[in-house]
């Protein structure tokens, strides 16, 4: 079994060429797939192109500039008539405002009353501020990537 011209065992090296094998095979399969990736990028890159020049307009005779897609119209509240109101729903909304109003001037002021809970409005606007989930993994990732490298040379803190 022994080779006398190295010394390896043929087993061995019948492993070794089927490693080899697998592993060009492998790296073959990993090509085809980026080069279809890119294929596929590039025909979304094209498809969105004649889809922007269908969108297009022309803004003088002899030039042609690209716009943005067409942005979606936000659908408005429609007014309400407050004389439609009932008394009580019509004293509601306008004390609502009140307090509106009169948490804009505490706020320009820089008061702020810690017995009472702030507006819906000041609320929604606070959460809007907080990290959505996608950034609380980015900044945890990011904490234990600092924490490794607080290591002296021993490997103690």
């Amino acid at each position: 079994r022994d080779n006398p011209e190295d010394g390896t065992d043929l087993s061995e090296k019948v492993l070794i060429a089927a490693a080899e094998d697998e592993a060009r095979r492998i790296a073959e399969m990993n090509r085809l797939n980026v080069s279809k990736e890119n294929i596929n990028q590039d025909a979304d890159k094209k498809r969105k192109a004649e889809d922007a020049k269908e969108t297009d307009h022309t803004t003088t005779s002899e030039t042609t500039t690209t716009t943005a897609p067409k942005k979606r119209s936000r659908r408005r509240k429609s007014k309400v008539n407050l004389d439609d109101l009932t008394p009580e729903e019509r004293q509601r909304r306008e004390q609502q405002r009140q307090m509106q109003k009169e948490a804009v001037e505490r706020r320009a002021a820089g008061l702020v009353d810690l017995n009472r809970h702030p507006l819906n409005s000041e609320r929604r606007r606070a959460n809007r501020r907080k990290p959505g989930r996608g950034a609380l993994i980015a900044m945890r990732k990011k904490e234990e990537m600092a924490e490794r490298g607080r290591f002296n040379a021993v490997g103690y803190q």
